[in-house]
């Protein structure tokens, strides 16, 4: 493998989140007789400040359905978090009260626990090159016709 191959794999392992493309985490669904209703939240776990909620709803069929009708809350919403703590979301699915989605609220992470794989993957590429370098040139000490 060249070098730009090598380069790529280690591209895609540190950083996973690059090739992901999803509504976020599950917490919650709930079922009717003609509907069924998934509730995705972004980013996970939740964290004063602000979370994306997404709702999808689909038919027995499994039709995708934007019928604001259907559903007691918005579909997508931005929903600020400023108390640490839990937050109950009340929804109806079809005219049928749902029982509530509970999200746990977190504390504010810190910028280097945030970008934690990050941070490894930039520290261990490091590593690799100061090893290649001292193993290069301890190669010419040991095999000088080299």
């Amino acid at each position: 493998m060249n070098s730009k191959k090598y380069i790529l794999c280690l591209f895609l392992i540190g950083f996973p989140y690059v090739c992901m493309a999803d509504n976020g985490h599950l917490i919650a669904t709930a079922k009717t007789e003609l509907h069924r209703l998934a509730v995705f939240a972004e980013p996970w776990p939740a964290r004063i400040g602000e979370i994306d909620l997404r709702c999808i709803v689909t038919d027995s069929s499994g039709n995708l359905l934007r019928n604001p009708e259907l559903l007691s809350i918005p579909f997508e919403q931005r929903l600020p978090l400023h108390f640490e703590g839990q937050i109950a979301i009340q929804y109806a699915l079809d005219g049928h009260p749902q029982s509530p989605i509970v999200i746990p609220v977190l504390p504010k992470e810190s910028m280097i626990y945030a970008h934690l794989d990050v941070w490894l993957f930039l520290i261990i590429g490091l590593i690799f090159i100061i090893l290649r370098e001292k193993l290069a040139k301890n190669g010419t000490r040991r095999y000088p016709s080299l």
